[in-house]
């Protein structure tokens, strides 16, 4: 049965406004939007770094973009 079957109203509410905070997170910053859906996701400042870059070519402050990263 889906958990949110049993939920009261007040509950059901809550949930989803947390799950819409998650989407307008993500839509502001990748980097957002994979730490409020992985909890456990360690970022380092190779993370950070590209998933500024990634943002900066999303949202066209960047047109051009390349990524060479080790394996």
């Amino acid at each position: 049965m889906r958990r949110w079957c049993n939920m009261g109203q007040n509950d059901f509410l809550g949930m989803l406004k947390k799950r819409v905070e998650v989407l307008e997170n993500g839509k502001k910053s990748l980097l957002g939007f994979t730490t409020e859906t992985k909890k456990n996701y360690i970022t380092s400042d190779f993370h950070k770094n590209i998933a500024s870059d990634i943002d900066e070519f999303i949202f066209g402050k960047t047109t051009k973009m390349m990524i060479f990263a080790p394996p």
